[in-house]
Parts: C-alpha cells; sequence; structure tokens
C-alpha cells in the first residue's frame, strides 16, 4: 500500500480529488491533502508519500518550487503536474523533474484515477527492482554494467528517442517500458555512458529534428514544430534559439542564403 499527496490551493478541487482516490480499486493506504506548498511540506516531513499530485501555480511557491524542494531533500515520489494555463514552460520543467504526467485543468476524475494507477504500477516496478537489484551479488551487478551491456542500452535509448521523436508522450517512462528497465537504471546507464542526461538528449534530438526539416522542406514552422514533438510552436522557438542563438525562421533564411 502506498501513501499520495494532493496539492492544490483550490480547496473544492483538492478535495474532490483526493475523496475520488480514497477507493478500494486503487491500492493507496493515506491520501493526504494540502492546500499549500507549505502544508504540503509539513506532510511530507511527518509521512512517506510516494505519489505525488500538485498545481502548478500557487500563490507564494508554485508547485515547481515544491518539486526543488523535494530533490533538495532527496524526496522522489511518482509526481504528476496539474495547472489550468496551457504554458509549455511548465511542461518542459515538468519533463526536468521526471514528472510522469502534466495535465491540464479541468481533468476528469476518470483520467486522473488512471494516471494515479499508471503511478502506482510505476512504483511497483520500482521496488520489485529494487529488491532484485539488492539480492545481486557483487559480480553479477558487475558484469550487468560492463561496457558492452551498457552501451548496447545507450543505443537502444537512442533507438527508441529517434523513432519517436515526434509524440508527445516520448519521456523516460516510455523509453524504459520499451527496452524493458527500471527508469532509475537507465538514467544512470546513459548519462553515465553518453555524458548527457536522458532529457538533455531528448531536447537535441528534437532540436536535430526541426533543423533537418527546416533544411529539408518548406513546411511552416507551426508543422515543423509537431513533428519534432514540440505541442507548441512559440516554446519551440524559444527552446531553439536557446540552443542555436538564432530563430528557426532565421536558421532557414541563412540555410537558403548559403546555397546560392
Amino acid at each position: 500500500m502506498m501513501n499520495l499527496l494532493v496539492v492544490d490551493d483550490e480547496y473544492l478541487i483538492a478535495e474532490s480529488i483526493s475523496d475520488s482516490l480514497r477507493c478500494d480499486d486503487l491500492e493507496l493506504d493515506s491520501v493526504f491533502c494540502a492546500y499549500s506548498v507549505q502544508g504540503a511540506k509539513d506532510i511530507l516531513d511527518k509521512n512517506e508519500v510516494e505519489i505525488l499530485i500538485t498545481d502548478v501555480e500557487m500563490p507564494g511557491e508554485s508547485g515547481l518550487d515544491l518539486l526543488r524542494w523535494m530533490e533538495q531533500r532527496k524526496l522522489d515520489p511518482v509526481k504528476i503536474l496539474l495547472t489550468a494555463h496551457k504554458k509549455f514552460e511548465y511542461a518542459y520543467n515538468a519533463m526536468q523533474h521526471n514528472c510522469i504526467k502534466y495535465l491540464l485543468k479541468p481533468v476528469s476524475i476518470r483520467v486522473i484515477k488512471m494516471v494515479v494507477q499508471e503511478a502506482i504500477d510505476k512504483r511497483i516496478h520500482e521496488k520489485v527492482f529494487d529488491k532484485w537489484w539488492s539480492s545481486l551479488t557483487a559480480e553479477e551487478r558487475i558484469r550487468l554494467t560492463r561496457e558492452e551491456t551498457t552501451m548496447d542500452i545507450v543505443n537502444q535509448v537512442k533507438k527508441v528517442v529517434r523513432e519517436n521523436i515526434s509524440s508527445l508522450e516520448l519521456n523516460r517512462m516510455l523509453i524504459a517500458n520499451r527496452i524493458f528497465l527500471n527508469e532509475d537504471y537507465l538514467s544512470y546507464i546513459f548519462h553515465k555512458k553518453s555524458g548527457e542526461t536522458l532529457n538533455s538528449f531528448i531536447v537535441s534530438e528534437r532540436i536535430r529534428k526541426v533543423k533537418s526539416l527546416l533544411l529539408a522542406t518548406d513546411y511552416s514552422i507551426d508543422v515543423i514544430a509537431c513533428k519534432a514533438g514540440f505541442s507548441d510552436a512559440t516554446y519551440m522557438r524559444k527552446v531553439f534559439k536557446k540552443r542555436e542563438q538564432v530563430s528557426p525562421t532565421q536558421y532557414r533564411k541563412n540555410l537558403l542564403e548559403q546555397k546560392k
């Protein structure tokens, strides 16, 4: 059984979600409810919480502030973000903090239950992996992390990312499920062997796809953003310019001028 925490400054929403999750069909022990980040911190200081559902925009500290606070304290529940605003900077931050879902309000109780069940399954999988890993001998662990094995994992990860680059659902969990590995182990091996985080690699591949389409097609920026896995062209432009120092439009213009 697991503990879950709902954090939302809107009392009725927080209570509605909490009440709906206090049901027999979900394997939850306790469902806590907080109406501010400070309230959430108080609960997290006193209880082990495996699953967190938090609103992003709240008075004072935000849901993202809460995620950073937890990371500083090595608290790592399965995280689900809620927001009433379609700001894709939040989606990017959700990915950076390894949130399994980013849900836009209003969201149905049915969807919330589905996502919570996904979170429960994820945590169970992690516990099974941890138990299995701790049962291995030192020799077995060395064998599993030897060069050829880990490089094969890195290559598999890159293959899955490139094959699913246009998908909005491309994240650590999807990749781990495709190659049948624990998410934390996958991230550790990928970072250790490639020198970059998995999230950074995904963003790099999305930008690489954008550049390829800018060069090879006359698609609009909106279409290119979609094909590269960005739901919002404005956000894509922001990420692209940060990485390439020019806008996508200017990048395409520069390429055309070079061809003359």
